[in-house]
């Protein structure tokens, strides 16, 4: 709950009792109502004597004085009146002063009393033209306006001052749920007051079509079913001069919509000035609004020092529209967006958002963080506030400000110490002075910490908002305090946040000499939680003389090297000490010698020669270093002496063999210090191939290389090796081989050629000899096809033989078998004969074709089943008839031939017999002939067709359907028992019909002329002539599937052919429309409107129907119809059921239907 402060004299002073007020009425009792006889002034009767300007016989009774027209009531102190009865309506000028007591209306009285205002009890009502009423230091509660606005205060007219006033828990069930002042009141000023958890349709808190002056005054947790749940403002555009000054207008609600916006602060027309006050957690209960403050209707609202926050999670803080709103140094913060503007006239400066929505506003954004804003509470000051923290960005953010904040404070305070503006931004003006920092000192040595507090010597104004100073940097770094850092002198300094520090020079100082000093210098940043001042932290650092430090030595050297030079590695953290060294042992191998400049020398001394590659030994020994007056402790120095290696030596090798074979053997070579050895090539050799394992074995593979070599013949080859031992090094060594000459086999090649499919070729062999010796050849195997002889002369004779004759012009096909060739001593491998063997055209083979046709037919014969069917090609052509129209001999008629095989044959009239005709095939180049032989029988042919239509393509649930079903014989026999057939589904009832031949002959009848049910009828129909049935039936009044489908069938009588099966049956579909009710209640009725546009798609309209007093209701839904609108109208039906009628617009005109009760909890209704 928000509190207010105590009164200024300021205010105090607005509030004195104007001149003229004559009478002043006390009020001794707490009674309610009107009791002449008591002997005390009660309320009811104290207003009444002002109202009437006399005593009313009350004065001789010890009851209260006469009225005097300017009067004023005094309350009891500190008591309660519960009013069972409604206060008079106040005729004219009047002030009541509370001193603190309560005027509520009892819980048990209802809202609808009698006079003096039906229907509400208010508590107060002012009535009277240019009057005024003053009421201070009382509360108004329980008040309420049943059917109508104000329920705590209604003013008509005149004016309304409430000072030190507190309205809560009042409602009304119009506007003002605390204090209502109509368009006929004068103005209404409230300060230093309260109005909370008032209610009311708009206006939860306050509504006002008058000037408001609102001052140092609370409106909290009010609430409105509409807008304005804290203050509702209905101004003239041109009203001017209402204003809120120093308030809070906080946690009040409300439901919104898009033109009831605004929960804490409604304003449409007229001018509104807001400075120094606050808007806290205004929240709507429905989106469309806005959380703080709507503007509307031309509307001119001007905030200066305003801050919101955590108004509206769902809406704005701030919505304009068609107004004019100007925001100086207001905080506009948290919401879905912190403003919503549209066709308004906006300006503003120095603002913070914590979006950009309030761009236009000329509002910076920040977030919710960057504002530190501390929860409403109390702050100082008549009303609670929000208070920048520390670090918030409000602070000192903005220039030009004068004169007090919400809280009374004054403004333009430094509050961060900088030079810059030091006004802030929202309501509360930041009090604080910058602390007084004074630099601070320390010592030590150069091996010693030192600890202090940087804070001891600090101090800061106790009155500030937040007067405990902290360290918030160090070195300029926030993060730095609480932690290690190290100042650009050395060392490590650690500053805790409450000033605490400790400095350890660590080992940065060790270069000090007895004597010598160093100062660190670091900057220390101090906090009051606003103004940030720096001083330095200054530590001297004195140094002491440091014992100098042997470090370890240690070097390498060959061990055939001569003596090397190594360096002493000898310091003294205290510079420019002169150090001197000495050797503390002796090398157990080698010498060394002190050089006396700080480095020595080591000379293995040709002690070392047993060491191997890879092997090393270590020499030690030790040595102190002194800076004249302090010695070390002993340091150690390691030289390694590392062995050296000798190169292996490699041997040579020699080898033979024949030009057809491999030889191998093995390489040797020799190392001095017995190491591993490896073998590589070095070289290759010119002919042959050569290789060489890394453990020295060789192996030579002559190839083809020396295939010329003759028996009794020779050549030489040679190449190198390398051997390495595993310290990488290495000799080479030479292979000699020596190949000798034999005699080789011949070399017979693949032969291909081309021969046609009907010829024979003489093809020649292919083979050589390396040694140049005269060949043979032997055909080895036979071909697959064709015949192939050797001629004994180096050729041989293919012949295909008719083998082939399968291949068409352009193809072929490779057969092969194979032969040796011979040099008198050794035969070749095998060889392949490839023989491709090129087709030629053979003509088509055409086979005779028979079919059989019954007289008066035309015989229709496709492709598949055509000429060519039987008909083939041994090359595999595609093959066609040649074609035409033509008479075949014998009985003629006329055949009409395809190039595809089909054919059409139409025998002559009346006429059995066979027709004979020759057909040529052609593959294209050659062609062959065949006979065509179609005998005509004798035959019963007709052609029955059967149609069905009801001439609708929609039809309704109940109505009356009638069929037209016509069978037409098209011949040329005549049907004898036909039968018909139409089996009518489940939702078709009541059928009837009847049966008449068109025209009536012998040969064309019906069995029956009429009948019920299904029809199952047979009928005699004549070429050329039909019966006609005609079928009326109903469709079932609660069908409610999309189409209804209806067949009928005709079959041919047994012994007849029908020429065309597949129009003996006919469908007529039709599609639904429908309105149904889908679910009712007892207040309101679901409709759904479904419209079927095509048997298969569908779309449906549904609405709920509220039933109201009248009992009827109607839907107007547009169908994707060209006929237009569709009504549906709804009702209680005579038996109190419901009832549904739907009527379609058509030719401008409604065409109404019947009213149909709703059968729960689906019926169907039609038009």
């Amino acid at each position: 709950m928000l509190a207010l402060r105590p009164l200024t004299a300021a205010v105090i002073a607005l509030f004195a009792p104007a001149a003229g007020f004559a009478a002043t009425i006390t009020v001794d009792t707490t009674a309610s109502g009107i009791n002449d006889a008591d002997g005390f002034c009660s309320l009811h009767e104290a207003i009444q004597n002002a109202n009437s300007n006399t005593d009313n016989d009350r004065t001789g009774s010890g009851e209260c004085v006469a009225g005097s027209g300017s009067d004023t009531i005094v309350l009891p102190s500190a008591q309660t009146i519960t009013l069972t009865s409604a206060l008079a309506t106040i005729a004219g000028p009047l002030s009541i002063t509370g001193n603190g007591t309560r005027i509520e209306r009892d819980d048990s009285v209802p809202c609808t009393l009698g006079a003096p205002d039906p229907g509400r009890f208010r508590l107060l009502l002012q009535g009277a033209s240019g009057s005024q009423l003053n009421l201070s230091d009382l509360t108004l509660a329980n008040g309420c306006g049943a059917n109508g606005p104000g329920g705590a205060i209604s003013i008509g007219a005149g004016n309304l001052v409430l000072d030190h006033v507190t309205l809560e828990n009042n409602s009304a069930s119009g506007a003002g749920g605390a204090v209502y002042a109509g368009t006929g009141s004068g103005s209404i000023t409230i300060s230093n007051s309260t109005l909370r958890d008032n209610y009311s349709a708009v206006g939860g808190g306050i509504a006002s079509f008058a000037k408001l002056t609102l001052i140092d005054s609370v409106v909290e947790g009010n609430s409105a079913g509409g807008s304005g749940g804290g203050i509702y403002l209905y101004l003239h555009v041109a009203d001017a001069g209402s204003t809120i000054t120093g308030s809070v207008v906080a946690g009040n609600t409300g439901a919104l919509s898009s033109s009831q916006p605004g929960i804490g602060l409604y304003q449409t027309g007229g001018e509104l000035t807001i400075e120094n006050s606050t808007f806290d957690g205004n929240r709507s209960d429905t989106t469309g609004g806005a959380g703080a403050i709507g503007l509307f209707g031309g509307g001119t609202l001007s905030l200066t020092g305003v801050t919101i926050a955590d108004s509206g999670s769902t809406d704005p803080q701030i919505r304009a529209s068609s107004s004019t709103l100007s925001v100086t140094r207001s905080i506009i913060s948290d919401g879905s967006s912190a403003c919503s503007l549209s066709s308004s006239t906006l300006s503003g400066s120095d603002n913070l958002a914590t979006d950009s929505s309030c761009d236009a506003l000329g509002a910076t954004v920040v977030s919710s963080s960057d504002l530190a804003l501390g929860a409403l509470a109390d702050n100082g000051g008549p009303t609670y506030t929000r208070l920048p923290g520390p670090g918030s960005v409000a602070v000192d953010a903005a220039s030009g400000c004068s004169g007090l904040d919400q809280r009374g404070e004054a403004r333009d305070v430094d509050a961060d110490g900088s030079t810059g503006s030091d006004c802030d931004i929202g309501a509360v003006e930041v009090q604080n002075t910058a602390p007084t920092v004074v630099a601070d000192s320390a010592s030590t040595d150069q091996d010693s910490n030192v600890s202090g507090n940087v804070l001891g010597n600090d101090s800061d104004v106790a009155a500030d908002e937040d007067s405990d100073l902290a360290v918030v940097a160090v070195d300029g770094v926030t993060g730095n305090v609480g932690n290690p850092m190290t100042p650009a002198a050395g060392g490590t300094l650690t500053v805790a946040a409450n000033g605490a520090f400790t400095f350890a020079p660590g080992a940065d100082f060790l270069s000090l000499d007895s004597g010598d000093s160093a100062t660190v210098n670091v900057a220390v940043s101090v906090s009051d939680g606003y103004a940030t001042k720096d001083a330095n932290l200054s530590i001297e650092v004195s140094g002491i003389n440091d014992v100098p430090t042997a470090a370890a030595v240690s070097g390498s050297i060959g061990e055939s090297d001569a003596a090397a030079t190594f360096a002493f590695a000898g310091s003294d953290p205290d510079s420019g000490e002169t150090l001197s060294y000495a050797f503390t042992g002796a090398p157990s191998a080698g010498v060394v010698t002190n050089l006396g400049n700080g480095t020595f020398s080591f000379d293995p001394n040709g002690e070392f020669e047993a060491l191997d590659v890879g092997f090393s030994s270590i020499v030690t020994l030790g040595y102190t270093v002194s800076d004249g007056d302090l010695t070390s402790a002993s340091g150690s120095i390691e030289i390694t002496v590392i062995g050296s290696n000798d190169a292996p030596v490699a041997g040579d090798l020699a080898l033979t063999t024949s030009q057809n074979s491999s030889v191998g053997g093995s390489v040797s070579a020799s190392d001095p210090e017995s190491d591993p050895l490896v073998y590589t090539p070095a070289s290759a050799p010119a002919q042959g191939t050569a290789g060489i394992a890394s453990n020295g074995s060789v192996s030579f593979d002559p190839g083809s290389d020396f295939d010329d070599l003759d028996d009794g013949e020779s050549r030489q080859v040679s190449f190198d090796y390398r051997v390495t031992d595993d310290s990488g090094a290495s000799d080479i060594g030479t292979i000699t081989v020596t190949v000798s000459g034999i005699n080789d086999a011949p070399v017979a090649a693949d032969v291909a050629a081309h021969v046609g499919e009907d010829a024979a070729a003489v093809i020649a062999f292919d083979a050589s000899d390396v040694d140049d010796e005269p060949l043979s050849y032997t055909l080895v195997g036979a071909p697959s096809a064709g015949s192939a002889v050797n001629n004994g002369d180096g050729s041989f004779t293919f012949n295909a033989a008719g083998a082939f004759d399968d291949l068409d012009d352009g193809e072929s096909r490779d057969v092969s078998f194979h032969y040796t060739a011979n040099d008198g001593s050794v035969d070749s491998a095998q060889a392949t004969v490839t023989i491709t063997v090129d087709g030629a055209n053979d003509a088509p083979l055409a086979v005779d074709d028979g079919y059989s046709i019954v007289s008066g037919q035309t015989l229709a014969v496709s492709a598949a089943e055509g000429l060519l069917a039987n008909d083939s090609d041994v090359d595999g052509d595609g093959l066609s008839v040649v074609s035409g129209t033509y008479t075949p001999a014998g009985i003629g008629g006329t055949l009409i031939l395809a190039s595809d095989g089909g054919f059409a044959y139409l025998p002559p009239a009346d006429t059995t017999g066979t027709a004979h005709f020759t057909y040529t095939v052609s593959d294209g180049t050659t062609t062959s002939t065949a006979t065509l032989e179609i005998d005509v029988i004798a035959g019963n042919l007709l052609d029955l067709q059967i149609s069905k239509s009801d001439g609708v393509d929609h039809v309704q649930a109940g109505e009356v359907l009638t069929y037209t079903i016509n069978v037409f014989n098209a011949g040329p026999a005549n049907a004898v028992g036909a039968r018909v057939q139409d089996l009518l589904p489940a939702a078709l009832g009541n059928a009837a019909w009847s049966c008449e031949a068109v025209p009536p002959s012998a040969a064309t009848a019906c069995s029956s002329a009429s009948g019920s049910g299904d029809i199952d009828q047979t009928v005699n129909v004549g070429a050329g002539d039909a019966v006609v049935f005609e079928l009326m039936t109903t469709l079932a009044a609660d069908y409610s599937d999309s189409t209804v489908s209806n067949t009928a069938t005709v079959a041919a009588p047994d012994g007849f052919t029908d020429s065309n099966s597949g129009n003996n049956s006919a469908t007529d579909v039709d599609r639904t429309d429908r309105v149904f009710a889908d679910s009712f209640e007892t207040t309101a009725l679901h409709v759904v409107y479904a419209k079927r546009s095509t048997v298969l798609d569908s779309e449906a309209i549904s609405a709920k129907l509220p039933l109201d007093a009248g009992l009827r209701a109607q839907l107007v839904a547009r169908a994707d119809d060209p006929n237009g609108l569709l009504r549906v109208h709804a009702r209680r039906g005579a038996e109190g059921g419901i009832e549904l009628r739907i009527s379609r617009y058509e030719n401008g005109e409604w065409m109404q239907g019947a009213w149909q009760p709703v059968i729960s909890p689906r019926v169907q209704l039609v038009w």
